[in-house]
């Protein structure tokens, strides 16, 4: 028997019972279905998820923070000791709350901190391609006689998500530039709020200033319910004249010695945290001004590095060797370093050796690989129960193959001993019933792989609107994914299902005797 005369006797033994061979075509076509969309929509959230993590190749990243170990190992026993009768809950309170003023007296101590020297250590570990610390600190800006407190961070020439936000001007161009990008903000701040005035603030030199201990003249203001913050240049000048002098016009007041010391208590601000408490020293840069950066919007990349999150409302940014120059003459910054820096790995496969050897030399650590697997492994078994739901599907439709091969025989009894009469073997008989199973796959699985393309469209925008709704990230690529295995496999996977579903009636139509066929009406 010809392959051309197995297909035509299918088609037509198919042909002959349409509804029966429609409905058992639309269960295979629903599993095939909901298995396409399944691994779909699984792969597609997969990867939409990772592209927008990679884009800034923020699963090579590794942040780093200082080390801190035990701190109460670094209070002195009398600091935190809890005297008197009481239960052993209370004295827990009191102990907690002991450690916590000793922490905001004279700040976390830091058991391994990330100085110069140890930063240069990581640089140099395999698979490292560049660390970059994160200088965050307070100072005062000053363009002309008005002056603000702000927050500066650092930035490299490499930014691209601060970039991304410039309204006017340029970015750095060099690491070690004397230049700054200021907010938007600072200059609404300064009396700047038209375009025009932005644009007009663009290379203007200001003066940034840091003070290496308390800013007793702002102190001094705030002692006297005064707005600190609306201090202009002269106003300090004059405020740190009259700090100097203090000592001298303390002596000439009719106080008791108690009286004397508890002034000198209040003025000197003996609970400040260690990094005030060292004396004053004022750090300062003329910086010209090369760009101007807008506020985040909804819809802006976020990066995933945790450092990311100090950046959003910096009100200067530097470049990062500039920064570094400022930040370290500070002796107390000098000596404890920077409390976090991002160490950019050259391959994912490595991230976790690096972050594993961070945190064996004492230092805080996190990536976002963790993150990425945790994603990956949630997203699987969510796709494999799916495909469970899917595959339960195909199953009850080659249930229905079979039981409608198994009817088409006890009907075609009579045919296929006509068949077999006229030379047909018993291969040729049980190869007819499977090419029908066959055809039914086929057609089943091809029409549920043409409603799932054509349902990803609708559901394809429906998803990327609640991931943007819920995240505030502008989702690039579909959510469903067809890669080619994936398109040629589960048609072919539905029809060896369906193939197999036909075996027990074919096998039991080649095995029909002929001479029992033939009396059989």
């Amino acid at each position: 028997m010809r392959a051309a005369d197995v297909l035509r006797l299918a088609f037509a033994a198919l042909y002959q019972q349409k509804v029966r061979t429609s409905l058992t075509t639309l269960g295979v076509a629903v599993g095939t279905l909901v298995l396409f969309l399944s691994l779909s929509i699984g792969i597609g959230v997969r990867e939409a998820v990772l592209y927008q993590i990679r884009r800034h190749d923020d699963l090579r990243k590794v942040e780093i923070r200082s080390g801190s170990g035990k701190v109460e190992e670094h209070i002195p026993p009398g600091e935190v000791e809890v005297k008197g009768e009481m239960s052993d809950a209370k004295r827990k309170r009191l102990h907690d709350r002991l450690v916590n003023r000793w922490i905001n007296k004279n700040g976390y101590p830091a058991t391994t901190p990330l100085a110069v020297e140890r930063l240069q250590e990581i640089r140099e570990w395999p698979h490292v391609e560049s660390v970059t610390p994160l200088y965050i600190n307070f100072g005062r800006a000053t363009l002309g006689e008005k002056g603000e407190d702000v927050q500066t961070v650092s930035a490299t020439v490499a930014e691209k998500l601060l970039r991304g936000r410039l309204v006017a001007g340029a970015w750095f161009a060099a690491e070690d530039e004397r230049s700054v990008v200021v907010s938007e903000y600072l200059l609404y701040l300064w009396g700047m709020a038209s375009d025009e005035e932005v644009r007009g603030a663009l290379g203007r030199k200001m003066r940034l200033e840091y003070h290496t201990g308390a800013n007793k003249p702002l102190m001094l203001m705030s002692l006297f319910g005064l707005d600190a913050s609306m201090a202009d240049p002269e106003q300090e000048r004059v405020l740190q004249k009259v700090v100097q002098r203090l000592p001298e016009v303390m002596k000439k007041l009719d106080l008791t010695p108690k009286e004397m010391e508890a002034l000198r208590r209040t003025l000197q601000g003996p609970t400040l945290p260690k990094m005030r408490q060292q004396p004053d020293h004022l750090i300062s840069a003329e910086l010209m001004i090369a760009g101007v950066l807008r506020g985040p919007e909804k819809g802006d990349p976020q990066g995933g590095s945790m450092v990311e999150r100090f950046r959003p409302d910096a009100d200067l940014i530097l470049p990062v060797g500039t920064a570094q120059s400022l930040f370290l003459q500070n002796p107390y910054h000098a000596e404890r370093g920077v409390e976090a820096a991002t160490v950019l790995v050259d391959d994912e496969a490595h991230v976790k050796e690096v972050a594993n050897r961070v945190e064996a030399i004492g230092l805080g650590q996190y990536s976002l690989v963790e993150f990425a697997e945790r994603l990956q492994t949630n997203v699987m078994l969510l796709t494999l129960a799916m495909s469970f739901i899917a595959f339960v599907a195909l199953l009850v439709a080659a249930l229905g193959i079979t039981n409608t091969l198994v009817m088409s025989v006890l009907e075609r009894t009579h045919e296929i001993g006509v068949m077999k009469a006229v030379g047909a073997r018993d291969r040729h008989v049980l190869l007819l019933f499977l090419v029908e199973g066959m055809l039914v796959g086929l057609l089943g699985s091809g029409l549920g792989l043409l409603c799932g393309w054509l349902a990803s469209f609708p559901g394809d925008a429906v998803a990327r609107s609640l991931m943007e709704r819920q995240s505030d990230v502008h989702v690039d690529q579909s959510l469903f994914a067809f890669p080619l295995w994936l398109t040629l496999g589960v048609p072919l996977f539905a029809t060896l299902v369906t193939t197999l579903a036909a075996l027990y009636p074919a096998r039991r139509a080649a095995k029909v005797n002929p001479i029992e066929a033939l009396r059989h009406e």
